[in-house]
């Protein structure tokens, strides 16, 4: 199978949207299951719900959950089936 590489590119880049963007469903389960623990503290749930308003404003994609700077490290694996032009990670980071 031949892989575009535009299609590495938009592909790296959709997943970094998502990344910095969205949280798993069970994850945000989570975080909401500690608003009725009685076991939680307030400040427990204090940083809960500062994490799920986060998250909601996140979601719009507007701004990102982190607003840190930092490094995207990415792995891909690609089976020996797969061929692209050679120079994934130059599309990669294009993409990132």
């Amino acid at each position: 199978m031949n892989i575009d590489s535009k299609g590495l590119e938009i592909l790296s880049q959709r997943a970094m949207v998502d990344v910095s963007h969205l949280l798993r469903s069970s994850h945000l389960k989570q975080l909401s299951n500690i608003l009725y623990d009685n076991e939680a503290t307030e400040n427990d749930k204090f940083v809960a719900i500062t994490l799920l308003k986060n998250a909601n404003i996140a979601s719009g994609k507007i701004l990102p959950s982190c607003q840190d700077t930092g490094t995207a490290i990415c792995m891909g694996k690609k089976g020996h089936l797969v061929l692209t032009d050679g120079d994934d990670n130059i599309h990669i980071s294009k993409g990132i």
